[in-house]
């Protein structure tokens, strides 16, 4: 009987009538479904915890401001929603994290669509979140469909001192009207890991991530994203994948693929860093600077002078472009395929310690990382430069030596771009390998691959 009357007088504070909300929240909300009927708050030294399978659905253009704590930890069968309850005709105002006080917020298994950031600055940046000197963290979430008029349709962080933490999200289907379709970062801090970022749209610059002022002497900051997909993204000026703009940003084993427009583009960033990416199939380029001037980016980012460790050819940051072939683009499913060149090019030495759906990293242990948010069970790809020639009814297999290979593993398959049934090992030097009367016992078309043991 106490715990009933607990949760009556708490209702009864932050004015619950029916389902509706709004005003000052404070204290445990059951899982239900609210209607938000006007702005809505958590004040500094508060704290909100909302249960697995709560929705929160606004009914009009309505904040939720957070200075105190906010605690929505969810599961993938039982999400938190922050939704619109006429997406159709009716945009919230998205989750707005105020202040240092607001940083120990946590968010899990949450779905945040559906915002719209208008009006003035600053309610016109971050559609869906809005983080101004505050560092929540959130943790396989998903944040799509939202909108800013000016900044962050996705995401917007400011602040140098902050470093709000995305781990394993999807950030999909936003859209900005200045920058930062998927995410914008301003003078700011904050890491991604393991996050897909995609089909994201900016009417100017960024149309994945934006990144911009983090050289400024107030404000520095540095945003990292490692290990993430940023695919698919439009942008109508540039940087359609990605945007730098007076920013020093860290790009650490991340694709950038498939954009329409520019992959990523730099205007006085000289300092920021990207390593163990790959940039590839970019329809404006994929490495553009400034008035056409390496200047503006990394010392020679993009200019193909050693080989990683698959023996690819790639620049001095360990830079790749190859498509990074995946699952199934057009369903956004980016899985990694077993051919993919993204296969043990990541860091070797600095990975987290799981993919964005807890697979091991890396996959097996003891090797190098995959580039992207997926990690694949494969060691590494198989070798490029694979010759077959037909002998009588014999299929003669030739290939170039790999530089740290102890033995070659030949598959056969009649599916392109899977490895599929294993035929033979052949120990290192020999990179050749026969298979016998392969035109009479294999059918057509038949596809050989040879992969690396060490």
């Amino acid at each position: 009987m106490r715990r009933i009357l607990a949760v009556l007088l708490m209702l009864g504070l932050v004015q619950v009538s029916f389902g509706q909300l709004s005003g000052a929240l404070s204290g445990a909300y059951v899982s239900a479904t609210y209607h938000i009927v006007g702005d809505i708050s958590v004040s500094s030294g508060d704290l909100v915890d909302l249960a697995p399978g709560t929705i929160f659905t606004f009914d009009g253009p309505y904040r939720f401001h957070i200075e105190g704590t906010l605690v929505a930890v969810a599961s993938d069968a039982n999400r938190i929603i922050f939704t619109s309850t006429d997406p159709q005709q009716t945009y919230w105002s998205g989750l707005r994290f105020i202040n240092p006080t607001s940083s120990g917020s946590q968010l899990k298994w949450c779905e945040i669509e559906y915002g719209h950031a208008q009006g003035a600055s600053p309610h016109n940046n971050g559609g869906g979140v809005y983080c101004e000197w505050s560092s929540p963290s959130f943790d396989r979430c998903i944040i799509r469909n939202n909108t800013a008029d000016n900044y962050g349709g996705g995401v917007y962080v400011f602040g140098s001192i902050v470093s709000p933490t995305f781990e394993s999200c999807h950030i999909y289907s936003n859209l900005a009207t200045l920058g930062g379709g998927g995410v914008a970062c301003d003078s700011c801090g904050g890491t991604f890991t393991n996050c897909f970022i995609y089909d994201n749209l900016s009417g100017n610059d960024g149309g994945g991530v934006l990144s911009l002022n983090s050289l400024a002497p107030a404000n520095p900051g540095v945003p990292v994203f490692e290990f993430c997909t940023i695919s698919s993204n439009s942008a109508t000026n540039h940087g359609a994948g990605v945007s730098c703009w007076g920013a020093s940003p860290t790009f650490s084993s991340t694709i950038i693929s498939f954009s329409n427009g520019e992959g990523i583009y730099f205007l006085a960033s000289d300092t920021s860093e990207v390593y163990h990416c790959d940039i590839y199939g970019n329809t404006g380029g994929d490495i553009m600077f400034y008035d056409n001037d390496p200047a503006h980016g990394p010392p020679n980012l993009g200019t193909i002078s050693t080989t990683n460790s698959n023996g690819d050819p790639c620049d001095t940051y360990y830079n790749i472009s190859f498509d990074p072939a995946f699952v199934n683009l057009a369903m956004y499913d980016m899985h990694l395929t077993d051919v993919s060149r993204c296969i043990g090019a990541g860091h070797c030495t600095i990975y987290p310690a799981y993919d964005f759906e807890g697979d091991s990293r890396p996959d097996p242990a003891g090797t190098c990382s995959d580039i992207g948010a997926d990690e694949s069970p494969q060691a590494f790809p198989p070798i490029i430069g694979l010759v077959i020639s037909i002998d009588g009814t014999d299929a003669d297999l030739n290939w170039p030596a790999h530089p740290i290979a102890s033995a070659y593993d030949i598959y056969g398959s009649t599916e392109p771009f899977v490895t599929g049934t294993w035929l033979a090992q052949v120990w290192a030097p020999t990179s050749t390998w026969t298979d016998v009367n392969a035109s009479i016992t294999r059918p057509s078309p038949y596809f050989y691959y040879i992969t690396v043991s060490n």
